[in-house]
């Protein structure tokens, strides 16, 4: 599980939903963690409600890495098969499919 913690170190959150989660990013002006799982699926989660935002499937296997856009906050996944897919919350698919090399 994955468990947030305050700077007091008072367990605020455990998040059960999303099991095996192998990367996790903050967008800190919209207080969402961002978790990739070895699964295959991204997932926003609001940080002050516990609450659970979207999860998409990504249909490409586990992720490899995961930034964030700062400008923008749109997250940038990379895939084990050279493709790098762009995600934002509101849209089930990704917003640009990117085929780095063959």
């Amino acid at each position: 599980y994955t468990y947030i913690y305050d700077n007091q170190g008072t367990e605020l959150h455990c998040i059960k939903q999303q099991r095996f989660p192998a990367l996790l990013d903050f967008l800190p002006y919209h207080f969402l963690l961002v978790s990739s799982g070895e699964r295959g699926e991204i997932c926003w989660r609001d940080i002050t409600h516990g609450t659970q935002v979207a999860e998409h499937r990504t249909h490409l296997g586990a992720t490899t890495c995961m930034r964030q856009n700062p400008k923008n906050a749109v997250m940038h996944l990379g895939h084990n098969q050279g493709v790098v897919t762009l995600w934002t919350p509101s849209v089930k698919e990704p917003v640009v499919k990117i085929s780095c090399h063959n």
